[in-house]
């Protein structure tokens, strides 16, 4: 069979069989049964995107052990975060990282975890960072969180899968973790209208998200630099 062979019959089978699409109790991982046919899982999901701001200046301007350092050091970091909140790291895309969470409060845990990342930078990342290296590099980062019904399927080919996360809260919260380093987290109204008091405004009644606004996006944006430190 020669390849076009291959991806015709790929191609006819997937956009000729109808899905079968189940509610999930819990995140999809590697290691959850998911087939490589037009099967999903539906899920009421936040999704949260953290990305490293100017990574790419990062390894133009910088030292590639420095670098390399940095991405780990805030790749691990943004995924502890998720975890500690309940979330599941659902994939790592260089110096991004993808959060989904579900259940009820999945809103604020997700807030919380975006929250205690930008803490964490300010008190075990970058003190740790000054001690080896000298200079003025201060690590910036991007969080976007949105809610959405999510679809979920298996891509790639077997031995080597991957899942796709198929609805908005994926892709805005991917976009939002793209704007400029105004905020360190950004929110959609869907999830800034469901978090705890708490998480909007301080005892003394402070607001910690403020409406923000870019071009091209549809939808309402809210930023916040608040923070969770120990």
């Amino acid at each position: 069979m020669t390849l076009k062979d291959e991806i015709t019959t790929y191609a006819n089978k997937t956009f000729g069989t109808s899905w079968t699409v189940t509610d999930g109790r819990k995140v999809p991982t590697a290691d959850s049964s998911l087939g490589l046919g037009n099967e999903a899982v539906r899920l009421d999901a936040v999704v949260l995107y953290a990305d490293l701001a100017d990574s790419t200046g990062l390894v133009r301007d910088k030292k590639w052990e420095f670098a390399s350092e940095v991405y780990k050091t805030f790749v691990y970091t943004a995924a502890k975060c998720i975890r500690y909140r309940g979330g599941e790291v659902t994939a790592y895309d260089g110096d991004r990282v993808m959060g989904v969470f579900i259940g009820e409060g999945k809103e604020s845990a997700a807030v919380r975890a975006g929250f205690e990342l930008k803490g964490m930078v300010e008190t075990a990342v970058m003190p740790e960072l000054k001690k080896v290296w000298s200079g003025d590099f201060q690590l910036r980062h991007k969080v976007g969180i949105d809610a959405s019904e999510v679809r979920v399927a298996n891509t790639g080919i077997r031995g080597n899968t991957d899942y796709v996360w198929v609805g908005n809260a994926a892709n805005n919260a991917a976009k939002m973790a793209a704007l400029s380093s105004d905020y360190a987290t950004y929110v959609t109204k869907a999830v800034f209208s469901k978090l705890d008091r708490g998480l909007t405004h301080s005892d003394s009644g402070y607001e910690f998200f403020h409406r923000a606004s870019y071009t091209g996006l549809t939808y309402d944006v809210y930023g916040s630099n608040a923070v969770i430190k120990y």
